[in-house]
């Protein structure tokens, strides 16, 4: 248990706050080893030699496919955030307490109200100072 992520690799059993989570063989296979590998930072080569076997093709997004459908399961309305990008070097496994969901301006030239709105229904974090 990582926070309030259960991993059981016994029963291939995933649940967070209680809920269950269903993951595809793959996806399995990526969640354990980023939970065997907690707070180290782990190269692609590592992910896709763990995930898939050796004809995979180092060149397609497959691991980032897979990273973001396993985001959107075990990180979608949950905090802390587990799975973190470190650019250039791989991915990270850890809990990080408020990391936010893209905050960003929804789009160039939006009055600052509707862009608030559209972000708040993202699930976006604000601070209580006015705009």
């Amino acid at each position: 248990q990582i926070a309030d992520l259960h991993f059981n690799v016994a029963s291939r059993a995933v649940s967070r706050s209680g809920s269950p989570i269903h993951l595809t063989a793959k996806e399995f296979l990526l969640l354990e080893f980023f939970v065997t590998h907690t707070g180290v930072v782990v190269d692609r080569a590592s992910n896709t030699a763990h995930v898939w076997d050796e004809n995979h093709d180092p060149f397609t997004n497959v691991l980032e496919v897979l990273v973001r459908r396993l985001r959107r399961k075990i990180d979608g309305a949950f905090d802390p955030r587990f799975i973190h990008t470190t650019r250039g070097a791989g991915y990270r496994f850890t809990p990080r307490p408020g990391m936010l969901r893209n905050c960003g301006p929804a789009s160039i030239g939006m009055p600052a109200r509707l862009r608030r709105n559209t972000q708040e229904r993202k699930g976006c974090k604000f601070p209580t100072t006015k705009e």
